[in-house]
């Protein structure tokens, strides 16, 4: 953050006429963000409107405007182009094979926030008959959605596919919608879209939107509900917005005064421990635990070949160009107006699947730790994940291992967990009934006995591979005892590991730790646990 405020301080961009670089947006934006004390979400509703010459009925000007002539699909377009999930018709715009498709379906049902929609009321400041009042109103419209979207759920799905002329010509009301979440100049000549439950769509189609009073009570529930998505995808902490919203920009600051001067220590770093790992591999694999064939081990080998690695979540030939080029569709910003800015960065964000470099992530929600993109056989270590207690630059092998190591290990099994081997495009075919194998299914029914109550089989897999594979990778490479501690390293390799996954904000890894712990040999030697404890079950889990 410094760095952006100290190149691009307020005084000098104010005022200034000339168009603004992506370095400069993002510093103001970062300037406008700052200026906001707390952010107030319906504030963004002074720059989104239901309709040309329409306000708010629930900001208090249901009389302002013409309601019969309100367009649902215009506000719900523009609504999920910041990134909205409607609750009315859900929409997935993704590049595949190069082709960009645009799918529109039912959404997900979801249970009516009662509690969170009365906040959103009471914020408004409407006195408490009125919320009262409200909520009964909105509830009823939810639950006139939920019983379509059950209904037309039922009728089942249809593969129908539409050219963006095809859609033009026949229903302009959708065209509106699409406008807004894939605009006609990103659209290209092979652009489709998918509507798989087409029925539904008519249903959409044929409401009628003239009566004002119903279309009033249409927009208020998708404010609220556009209010409530907003208060959960909005971050008090300025410079952490700004790394969410315009996170390349960010990036490449970091890369340019911070990564390039120690790279060459962390490439090294990084190269040593994927060539430590990838041996692991070699040497488990060549064990064939699993007693697969010889035919199914080399494919298994050339998967794990194919795994390109991202330092930094960057695109090749990071450069001003590339940046500007991505930033292209971004206007110019307001340094004395953070909500319209940030709802032209949720634009923007939404967008970037589409023009996001083959080898980058866009996804909404941005990894900070290493992340395996199957789709792209990419492997993406970002810069957040480049800092204590992760890594950091001369640590001791042991803690490498037992952290960065034991990450990227866990995101490379994903690509080979059952999953992985049946959905490949080159070997998908070798393990069309691998699931059968009775090996396999042993594995996975002890997985599934140890916790019946988790679904996340893939995800133990990883875990479990991961810790075996970074443990043996220390006893078999290095084998010594660190000189800055007393305790035995076959004790530190697991503390670290705790250190390491307990220090991530999440409730489930305090359980991930012990289900790995309690199936490796090696941690009841390191602590003694008796055999037949907790800690140190007769029977263990394994994969690979």
């Amino acid at each position: 953050m410094e760095a952006v405020l100290g190149k691009y301080p307020k005084s000098v961009l104010e005022g200034r006429e000339k168009k603004q670089t992506a370095l400069e947006k993002s510093a103001v934006f970062l300037h406008s963000c700052l200026k906001v004390k707390t952010v107030e979400v319906t504030k963004y509703l002074e720059e989104i409107k239901p309709g040309k010459g329409l306000e708010w009925p629930l900001m208090g000007e249901s009389s302002a405007g013409n309601w019969s002539d309100f367009n649902a699909f215009e506000l719900l377009g523009q609504l999920q182009s910041y990134g909205y999930a409607s609750d009315i018709l859900e929409q997935t715009t993704v590049r595949r094979n190069g082709s960009i498709l645009t799918v529109l379906t039912i959404p997900d049902v979801a249970d009516f926030d009662e509690e969170g929609i009365g906040k959103i009321l009471r914020d408004l400041r409407l006195p408490a008959d009125a919320v009262s009042h409200q909520l009964q109103e909105l509830r009823g419209t939810h639950d006139y959605w939920q019983a379509a979207y059950r209904d037309y759920a039922d009728f089942g799905e249809s593969e129908n596919l539409f050219s963006h002329n095809d859609i033009r010509q026949s229903n302009p009301e959708l065209e509106g919608f699409l406008n807004h979440v894939l605009p006609p100049k990103l659209r290209e000549p092979d652009s489709l879209v998918v509507i798989p439950f087409w029925d539904y769509l008519e249903f959409l189609l044929s409401q009628n939107w003239q009566s004002p009073e119903e279309n009033q009570k249409f927009a208020n529930y998708l404010m609220v509900k556009f209010l409530l998505h907003l208060k959960k995808s909005t971050n008090p902490i300025c410079l952490e917005t700004t790394l969410e919203r315009m996170h390349l920009a960010y990036d490449y600051v970091f890369y340019e005064n911070f990564y390039v001067p120690q790279g060459r220590a962390i490439n090294r770093d990084l190269s040593q421990l994927n060539k430590i790992i990838s041996k692991s591999f070699h040497w488990t694999l060549h064990e064939n635990r699993l007693n697969i064939s010889s035919q199914q081990i080399e494919a298994i080998r050339q998967m794990l070949s194919k795994i390109t690695l991202n330092i930094g979540n960057l695109p090749e030939n990071l450069g001003s160009t590339t940046l500007e080029k991505f930033y292209a569709l971004l206007p110019d910003l307001d340094i004395n107006n953070f909500y319209a800015n940030d709802l032209k960065l949720m634009q923007h964000r939404t967008l970037e699947p589409i023009i996001c470099p083959a080898t980058m992530d866009c996804n909404p929600k941005l990894a900070t730790a290493p992340k395996y993109l199957p789709e792209q056989d990419l492997l993406i270590i970002p810069f957040a994940s480049l800092h204590h207690p992760i890594y950091e630059a001369n640590m001791d092998p042991l803690f490498q291992l037992s952290s960065l190591g034991f990450l990227l290990a866990h995101e490379f099994t994903h690509n080979i967990d059952p999953n992985g081997l049946i959905t490949d495009d080159t070997y998908g075919h070798l393990f069309t009934t691998i699931m059968d194998h009775p090996n396999i299914k042993a594995s996975i029914q002890c997985l599934k006995a140890q916790q019946p109550s988790s679904n996340e089989v893939s995800e133990t897999i990883a875990d479990l591979v991961a810790a075996r594979l970074t443990y043996r990778s220390y006893l078999r490479d290095y084998n010594r005892q660190p000189n800055f501690s007393a305790l035995p390293w076959r004790q530190l390799f697991f503390l670290n590991l705790g250190q390491m996954l307990c220090s991530k904000p999440l409730s489930n890894n305090g359980r991930r730790l012990n289900h790995i712990a309690m199936n490796m040999a090696a941690f009841s030697r390191a602590f003694q646990c008796p055999l037949g404890s907790k800690m140190n079950p007769e029977i263990k889990c394994r994969f690979y």
